[in-house]
This record gives structure tokens, C-alpha cells and sequence, in this order.
């Protein structure tokens, strides 16, 4: 039996793709483990392990013909697996483990057999790289160790414009670009300090201690509002503020002292429309922090366990003006939750699994917002661990996939949104292992024959919910029937078109903000465009 890289869902009387496919078998009879996704102009690319056991590069724009491998590196199963990064749109920059040089710079323009080594900061078999993973596009950076003194380097993708900028870098979070400087946290000295570089010697600084010593972490909390960067410090008497800079040392500055109204170590500084949200600890339970930048406009939110578990907030993520988080409360466990900078404004999303706790907590470093709507990891008894959206209401948040069908759990990761309002990811599933998949709603090809060369227009999209919207060809169809569904394939309307012309007025049922599609029928019955609509 030929294996069918679509899954149906049997729905309103008739089939209907989801929007979720398996991209490329690429380990028959095993686990490709993909990882390290990356987009390159129209394409992306991620490492995987074949059939031989050698983990290679590879390359898709999406469909299973165009999934190639791109690099032939002497390499094994598990000595490559390094973040792909991309810097001026044309170049692939990673680390990997080859004989007998070690860890080392690589570059590939994203042709087959155009890798080549940068360079080897450190000769023999030890390796130069100690910590990867960061870009602002012009440069990458790194930390070159391996025998080495551990130090800040960046490159340009050539031997002469590798650079070492900053001696004693152990480690560093990920970068956030102001003002055409890349900024750091960076383990040196033994503590945790904000580093600002523009990817050169003379203009790379250490600005101001962040945390003291002891940390086993180094959480981002970087973020730009208002043309500064803010973040959260530790004085040296173990209290702490919320800072902002401008990228001197005279303009760093603390904005809000956090003593009180919370205390111990707060986390997880996350912006959402003009407001910055962190996590704080008063030492009786984590509380919701919510801040306009300035002591007068910080206040506590909310509790979310006021008995006493210091773990009442785990992770959060902005959807358009709310934040969405993971809590848990004695009544729920750990649920989904959002808030809009308020009390009454803060509850419970929804209970995704009324039978016990979706998850131990929700983590949005697996998660990506696109169109409104923000796709996430969650765990359930019956479904396992599956993909999940929601735009910000109950009835908008559900499974998007079985993807692994039962309680068997796809484990999703690694998402990637591309320019296609799509996004990659990695999943399991007994069929085929763990391998590439791409979320893609509008690619029905296999379920329902839309005819690629009748474009529509649609207008205005984005639409408000009292709107009508009208719907406009050039071809000489004829359209007869619209039908509005959501990503689950489900009809929420259907409606007959009075057309005049070459256009015809469609009056909307009313509609949650979201991202819906309307698949238009011509008189026969066939279908003959599909259209993604966006409702404000």
C-alpha cells in the first residue's frame, strides 16, 4: 500500500485535508530526527540523517520532490546537528563535527557540495567551537573554546572576517537587534552582564551587570519598547529592578524598583502591545507582573496560586494585545491562560484536558503566532501530545492534527514560520518515524481539485466582523456557492452568490477574530478557488 502524506478529517459530509503533511519520508524504515530549521530565500533547510547513517544538510520548499540533500560532509549520525543560521540572505552558516579538524565553521550557499570550511581557530582534532547559535543577519556569533580561552567571536562567513571580540565569553542568550547593535546577556567573570556589540572590536562593550554569580541559566529578558532596551537586573544586595538602555553607559538607567512589589529572580519579560509582562515571586507564590516602563504604571496582575507554589506561572507568549501563559491553579492544574493587563481581564483559556493537566506546563519556545493565531504544544490523555492553536478565545482553541493518531504523541518541535503563512516542524509517527513536517491549510491538492490558473480577489482582507467583503475574478468562471470554513475543516456557513459581472458581494455570518477560509463552488458543483480570509 502506497503511503499517503496528507490526513483526512471525515467532516461536514465530505472530506476535507488537513492542514498538516508529512513533508519527506527521508529515513525509510527510520527517524530522520530533523532539526535546526532554517529559511533561505524561497526555501528550508534543516539537518536530517538518511538510510546510510550520515546526517547531512537538507533542503525543501515543501513538497517531497523538492526535498534534497545539500551537503556531503564526512561526518556520522551524530556529529552534526548544529542551529543552520542565515546571514545576507545568501549564505548558510553552522558548525560541524568532521575528521580530523572537529567542530568547525562551515558555510554553503545552499547548493549541493558548496559547503566549505571557514576556518579552523583552533588546529587538530579538539574543535574551535564552544557555544552557537546567534545571527543579526550581517554577521554570526559564536563562542570559540575547544583548548581555546572561551571568547565572543563573530563571522562574515570568510576567514578574514572572522573576528574574535571579547575574551572570556563563556556563554551568551539570544541576540536582539536596536539601533544596528546586536545585544547579549554573556556569562563573563563569573557573572551574567549585557553585552552590546555592532560586530566589531572597537565598537563591542560590556554595559552593566545583569545577575550575580551562581546562575545556571541565562534567560533572555531583552526587549525593545520605545526605541530602548529593557531588562531585568539583580543589585548586588540581591534586589531587583527593571532597567532600560539606549546603549551607553549613561543612558542605563533602573526605570522600576521591584522591592517591592515582587522579589526572586523574576523571568520571562515578554512585550505585548507597548506593555512588558514578567513573572515575579514575593516568596508566597509566582504572581503575573504587568509595567508601562515607569514604577507608577507597574502593578501585580494577578495570583495565580496564592498557597504557595512558586511555580503558578511557567511560560508566556504575546497574541496581539493579550498574553497568553501557562498557569496552574488548584482547581485545573496547569492550564492555558490569558490576560489583557488586568484582574478581571485575567482567566482561564481553556481547559484542554478537564481529566487532569494538559501538561506539566506549557513552553512556547515551541511555538509560533502567525495570522492572529498562535500554534503551541499541548499534552492530552486521549491524543497525546499534538499541535494546537488559538486566537485568543475558547472556541478557537483546539487540535489543529492527530498527527500521531490515538494517544500516541507526535512530539511537534522545531516550528518555523516561513514568508507562506505555513511553518516546518519535526513530528513522530508510527508510520514514519520522526521526520520534516509543514503546516500548510491552503495546500488542498490532494482532497479537493482547485484550479490554480482562476485567481480570486478578495476585499478587504483583513475584514472586520460587521464588514462584506467582496470577492472579484478576471477568468470566465462561473461562481455560484461560498462556503466559510475554519482550519478544521468545518462548513460554519454556506452561502449562494448573486453575482454581477465579474464580482459578486458575500454578507459574513458573524465571526470570531481569526483566520477562516472561503472555498467558492462554480455551478456545477466543482471547486474552483479557495480563498483565506482574515477577520479582525
Amino acid at each position: 500500500m502506497i503511503k499517503s502524506t496528507f490526513c483526512f478529517l471525515l467532516l461536514a459530509g465530505f472530506v476535507h485535508a488537513q492542514p498538516c503533511h508529512l513533508v519527506k519520508d527521508i529515513h525509510l524504515g527510520g527517524s530522520s530526527a530533523p532539526s535546526g530549521f532554517a529559511q533561505m530565500q524561497d526555501r528550508v533547510y534543516f539537518w536530517g540523517t538518511s538510510g546510510n547513517g550520515e546526517r547531512q544538510l537538507w533542503s525543501s520548499d515543501g513538497s517531497s520532490n523538492s526535498t534534497i540533500q545539500v551537503t556531503n560532509l564526512a561526518t556520522t549520525s551524530n556529529g552534526t546537528n548544529s542551529p543552520t543560521l542565515v546571514i545576507k540572505d545568501s549564505l548558510l552558516i553552522f558548525y560541524s563535527f568532521t575528521w580530523p579538524t572537529g567542530n568547525e565553521l562551515w558555510r554553503s550557499n545552499g547548493s549541493f557540495g558548496s559547503e566549505t570550511m571557514i576556518t579552523d581557530l583552533n588546529p587538530g582534532t579538539n574543535g574551535s567551537i564552544s557555544m552557537f547559535g546567534r545571527s543579526d543577519g550581517k554577521y554570526t556569533y559564536f563562542i570559540g573554546g575547544g583548548g581555546l580561552q572561551n571568547s565572543l567571536y563573530r563571522t562574515d562567513g570568510t576567514e578574514a572576517g572572522t573576528l574574535l571580540l571579547k575574551q572570556g565569553i563563556n556563554g551568551f542568550s539570544r541576540l536582539v537587534m536596536l539601533g544596528g547593535n546586536a545585544y547579549f546577556k554573556v556569562y563573563f567573570q563569573g557573572d551574567t552582564w549585557l553585552l552590546k556589540t555592532d560586530g566589531t572590536v572597537a565598537g563591542t562593550a560590556i554595559l552593566t551587570k545583569i545577575q550575580l554569580q551562581n546562575v545556571t541559566t541565562i534567560p533572555d529578558n531583552l526587549v525593545v519598547l520605545n526605541g530602548a532596551l529593557y531588562f531585568l537586573k539583580e543589585h548586588d544586595d540581591d534586589s531587583w529592578g527593571l532597567w532600560k538602555t539606549d546603549g551607553t553607559q549613561a543612558g542605563t538607567e533602573m526605570q522600576v524598583s521591584l522591592n517591592p512589589p515582587a522579589v526572586g529572580n523574576p523571568h520571562s519579560l515578554t512585550l505585548v502591545n507597548n506593555r512588558l509582562f514578567w513573572i515575579g515571586n514575593d516568596g508566597t507564590g509566582s504572581k503575573l507582573m504587568v509595567s508601562d516602563g515607569t514604577q507608577n504604571g507597574t502593578s501585580v496582575v494577578t495570583e495565580i496560586d496564592p498557597a504557595g507554589s512558586i511555580t503558578g506561572i511557567a511560560d508566556m507568549i504575546g497574541l496581539g494585545n493579550h498574553l497568553i501563559f501557562s498557569g496552574r491553579d488548584p482547581n485545573y492544574g496547569w492550564e492555558l491562560w490569558i490576560s489583557d493587563g488586568t484582574l478581571n481581564g485575567t482567566h482561564l483559556l481553556k481547559d484542554i484536558e478537564p481529566w487532569g493537566e494538559s501538561s506539566p506546563s506549557f513552553r512556547f519556545n515551541n511555538a509560533v503566532v502567525m495570522d492572529s493565531l498562535l500554534f503551541f504544544i499541548a499534552t492530552t490523555n486521549d491524543f497525546g501530545k499534538e499541535l494546537w492553536q488559538t486566537d485568543g478565545t475558547a472556541n478557537g482553541t483546539f487540535m489543529v492534527q492527530d498527527i500521531c493518531a490515538g494517544p500516541c504523541s507526535a512530539e511537534p518541535s522545531n516550528l518555523l514560520a516561513d514568508a507562506q503563512n505555513r511553518f516546518f516542524f519535526r513530528a513522530f509517527t508510527t508510520e514514519w518515524g520522526t521526520e520534516p513536517w509543514v503546516y500548510d491549510p491552503l495546500n488542498t491538492s490532494l482532497a479537493d481539485p482547485v484550479r490554480k490558473d482562476t485567481p480570486f480577489i478578495l476585499y478587504p482582507n483583513p475584514t472586520s466582523r460587521q464588514n462584506l467583503v467582496h470577492l472579484a475574478w478576471e477568468q470566465d468562471w462561473s461562481p455560484e456557492k461560498v462556503e466559510v470554513l475554519d482550519f478544521q475543516g468545518r462548513v460554519l456557513a454556506s452561502m449562494q452568490l448573486l453575482v454581477d459581472q465579474k464580482g459578486a458581494t458575500i454578507a459574513l455570518p458573524e465571526l470570531p477574530i481569526g483566520v477562516y477560509l472561503l472555498k467558492i463552488y462554480d455551478d456545477a458543483g466543482g471547486v474552483i478557488g479557495l480563498e483565506k480570509l482574515v477577520v479582525l
